[in-house]
């Protein structure tokens, strides 16, 4: 199984470096994507949102990094322009944000398995979600709040994950929601879960598929001393070890000081198959 590796930006105008966390080193190439509208990163492709001046509506465009290197030609299908993204009410946040889309995921790569790719984001009108089926859509489909069973409904959505047809949403109350896309209809999203909802404020909510299609909740809860918070820059990016519980030294002193120079903030990215390392 190949490992991920940290993409942080190098300082220079659209250049990235990636962070080899095996052998613990500053791989020796640099990939061209753009600075802004980083919003996800999932099968091996960044996903990045712009504000269109023009139609004024949110482009979604889908980045393989890989295919981008610095010094080789651009590979035509490195860039994969998607419809625009105009969901009830976004509007009023077309004027004054920057970044529309909170976390973008999906399915599948979109040139190996273009039939089966979903891209799925969650959208700053309430994060609720949207998805478009590629080769198979034309516009957007902008899911419905409302569940059946469900406390507040498909609303406040943290984390998406796709196992098997079906697609799963977590929310900020911790219910576990999902949907098939394949035959969608909003009375299709079904209320399949619930976590615990603890009396924390700083609890975040986490969703993925584990071994043999099995989906899996992490929650992470935060307490304060007196130590001030910072929620403006990133400050770690450890490595947990599951086997032995431990944070094992993963980088070297002038890959952390590199790592905290990054702006826009690092992203972790599962490198494709056919890239040579």
């Amino acid at each position: 199984m190949t490992a991920p590796m940290l993409l942080f930006y190098s300082g220079r105008t659209q250049y990235w470096n990636f962070y080899d966390i095996i052998n613990k080193k500053v791989l020796d190439f640099q990939v061209n994507v753009p600075k802004k509208g980083l919003v996800g990163s999932s099968k091996g492709w960044l996903v990045f949102v712009k504000r269109n001046v023009v139609d004024k509506t949110f482009g979604v465009t889908l980045v393989n990094p890989f295919f981008r290197v610095r010094g080789y030609k651009k590979k035509k299908n490195s860039l994969i322009h998607l419809p625009p993204l105009n969901p009830p009410g976004w509007e009023k946040w077309y004027k004054n944000c920057e970044r529309y889309v909170c976390k973008a995921t999906i399915s599948s790569d979109p040139i190996l398995n273009a039939s089966d790719c979903i891209v799925t984001v969650i959208h700053l009108e309430r994060n609720t979600l949207a998805f478009i089926r590629l080769g198979k859509d034309t516009t957007w489909t902008y899911v419905d709040e409302s569940v059946d069973d469900s406390l507040e409904g498909c609303c406040m959505i943290e984390e998406v994950a796709n196992v098997g047809n079906k697609f799963y949403a977590v929310n900020y109350w911790s219910e576990l929601l999902s949907f098939d896309v394949t035959t969608w209809s909003n009375s299709n999203m079904r209320l399949v879960g619930r976590g615990s909802c603890p009396d924390y404020d700083d609890t975040k909510r986490y969703i993925f598929e584990g071994e043999e299609n099995k989906l899996l909740m992490v929650q992470r809860y935060l307490e304060f001393g007196e130590t001030k918070r910072h929620d403006n820059r990133a400050y770690d990016f450890g490595v947990y070890n599951v086997e032995d519980q431990s944070f094992p030294e993963t980088y070297t002193k002038r890959a952390k000081k590199l790592l905290k120079m990054s702006y826009p903030l690092p992203i972790w990215v599962m490198p494709t198959l056919s890239f040579p390392l």
